[in-house]
């Protein structure tokens, strides 16, 4: 897993700057990255191999794209890492607030990670809630400063923090609650 190529599902209204932010960050992993379109199909190649399975990297509302074309096997993935995922309907705000459901969520069976910033705004409890059910023995990360793009704000920083989770995902360095220090 280590050496997967990225597949990124970016959030629908911050692709692009999303998209470069993640060339960076392959660059500084040495892995190539490849961007599905918001939809979490029709990838755009970027220097991946045709027969690699790649790890899926889904931010914002691009999380639950990925999550579908997973469930529904369109999208193969060695493993799923959703950063600053956005997965309650933003018009279920009591719901976002409460930590609730909208839809019932069954694990994915693949490994996976859940990191999120404690500057994002649009990130609720629910959002994680529903992430940890879909990804239920996968690492949770929250990470101080981080806005809504840290593929954007700080490259560096998030390359780092993507490195570590995918380590820890192989090597399975994850404590009873899931969480493991920022």
């Amino acid at each position: 897993m280590i050496n997967d190529p990225l597949l990124l599902v970016p959030d629908s209204r911050h692709g692009s700057s999303v998209e470069s932010g993640m060339a960076e960050v392959g660059r500084r992993l040495q892995r190539s990255v490849q961007v599905a379109s918001p939809s979490g199909h029709q990838p755009r190649p970027i220097g991946l191999r045709s027969h690699a399975v790649p790890v899926v990297v889904a931010h914002g509302d691009g999380a639950r794209s990925a999550i579908d074309a997973i469930r529904r096997k369109e999208l193969p993935a060695a493993a799923l890492i959703l950063v600053n995922p956005v997965l309650v309907p933003a018009r279920s705000f009591r719901l976002r607030r409460s930590g609730g459901s909208v839809f019932p969520e069954l694990p994915l069976g693949i490994p996976g990670a859940i990191i999120w910033g404690t500057d994002d705004p649009s990130v609720a409890p629910a959002d994680i809630a529903q992430a940890a059910r879909a990804l239920p023995d996968g690492p949770r990360r929250r990470v101080r400063e981080w806005s809504h793009l840290p593929m954007v704000d700080d490259p560096n920083r998030f390359a780092e923090v993507l490195d570590d989770v995918l380590q820890r995902i192989e090597t399975s360095e994850v404590n009873s609650t899931g969480l493991f220090a920022a």
